[in-house]
């Protein structure tokens, strides 16, 4: 099993083929397994790289309070550790978060940026999701928690079709569940807040959600035929955008 140390921690990571990195970063609570779908194809392609955030799956599980500025240097240091000065970058719901703060501070570090189901900043409806959520695993443990984060991020067809798949996945998830914990979501931060904006169109989060802050002008580019629609537009320097076709499997 793959593991670096990073310095106060050890990451568990993948590699996977060759040619230039690319980072798969997943969501809150996620670990890099949940891209075993985009693996295969996409590393025929590029040096991919898939990790478990800290407190995750098979990397270290320090009871702390963890933070989006924390997690983002986590990644960073193992670029570092990884000899990766540039990558292109995939990043889902917190993974696109980490991504935004990466090119507003970092820009040097990215060649491509990829934002799937992601968010700057909270609004109304951001912050109750996450309450109820944080009531839900507070009163009903880990798998009442990821059982009905099932019923909220997958449409209704796709769990009729594919209940064995998401109670195996469930099951994983809470076998492995982060230690007790506080993580700030709310925001990507001050920074980056202020300097970039995005919106992600995408099946995989509610409408209301992809639709909170769009950008446009000739800043933001679009390219069609994908499932996760990405703008950027930002005061640093220029960072290239590109969208693909990538099919999340969790959060």
């Amino acid at each position: 099993m793959p593991k670096v140390s990073i310095g106060d921690c050890t990451l568990y990571y993948e590699a996977h083929g060759e040619g230039e990195p690319l980072l798969l970063v997943p969501g809150l609570g996620g670990v890099g397994a949940s891209f075993y779908k985009q693996i295969p194809e996409l590393s025929r392609r590029y040096r991919v790289i898939v990790h478990d955030h800290r407190g995750c799956g098979q990397s270290d599980r320090p009871v702390m309070r963890y933070a989006m500025g924390q997690m983002t240097q986590d990644l960073l240091r193992l670029m570092d550790a990884l000899d990766v000065e540039q990558a292109h970058f995939v990043g889902h719901s917190t993974g696109g978060a980490i991504g935004q703060i990466i090119a507003v501070e970092y820009p040097q570090r990215l060649k491509k940026l990829v934002l799937s189901s992601t968010w700057t900043h909270a609004d109304a409806f951001f912050t109750r999701l996450f309450e109820a959520r944080h009531a839900l695993l507070r009163h009903s443990g880990p798998m009442g928690y990821l059982r009905a984060a099932s019923a909220m991020l997958y449409p209704p067809w796709w769990l009729a079709q594919n209940e064995t798949l998401a109670a195996e996945q469930e099951r994983q998830q809470a076998a492995s569940f982060p230690p007790r914990r506080s993580t700030p979501v709310t925001s990507v931060a001050g920074s980056a807040a202020s300097s970039l904006s995005t919106t992600c169109r995408s099946k995989s989060v509610p409408a209301r959600s992809s639709d909170s802050s769009a950008a446009t002008g000739p800043a933001s580019r679009r390219r069609s035929g994908c499932s996760a629609a990405c703008f950027v537009r930002r005061r640093a320097p220029p960072l290239s955008v590109a969208s693909t076709s990538v099919a999340i499997p969790s959060a």
